[in-house]
């Protein structure tokens, strides 16, 4: 808990209610980049969403940006520019939002291994997993987990994830569209 209250921002008590407040905060950015992935479906440029029905069908593989600029047609820098200036991130960027909101997913609904949740969401090791993660949401996979289940913490609510499928153009649960 001390490791915890450590990295919660200087407002904050370091009592419980604070600590509740502080993971509610940190599921709201979670959230956030959910929405963000659900939006993506309203870029018009044909090159983009190609790209983007590209990784989210292939988000477990290794999927490189020379991959993806051959299979849209443009070169890995055009392609690159395009994705920056519709989507405001990068194609790494959008490529960690989709796993993780994948990963999220798995380890709130499932008790499958965390080594194994890593290596179906396309991370090559459990350590890259774990090092992108924490970078992603300010957790480790295995504290995310404990404080989820321990704290009863809401994310958004059970079932209920916001995420994009090239088929399916409405928002909804992640349950049958994964």
């Amino acid at each position: 808990m001390e490791e915890i209250f450590e990295r919660m921002p200087i407002p904050f008590e370091k009592d419980e209610m604070s600590v509740k407040t502080y993971f509610e905060l940190e599921f709201r950015k979670l959230y956030a980049n959910l929405t963000y992935l659900e939006n993506l479906k309203l870029i018009k440029d044909k090159f983009v969403q190609k790209a983007l029905d590209y990784i989210f069908q292939n988000y477990q593989d290794n999927i490189e940006l020379k991959n993806l600029a051959a299979h849209v047609g443009l070169s890995p820098q055009r392609i690159s520019q395009k994705m920056k200036k519709k989507t405001l991130c990068t194609f790494r960027e959008i490529l960690y939002k989709v796993r993780f909101s994948h990963a999220i997913k798995m380890m709130i609904e499932t008790d499958e291994l965390l080594e194994s949740i890593a290596f179906s969401c396309g991370f090559g090791t459990r350590r890259t997993f774990n090092r992108e993660f924490r970078q992603f949401t300010g957790f480790v996979p295995s504290e995310f987990r404990k404080l989820y289940n321990t704290h009863e913490l809401i994310f958004v609510q059970k079932n209920k994830f916001l995420t994009y499928s090239p088929s399916l153009k409405t928002r909804g649960s992640m349950q049958g569209i994964l």
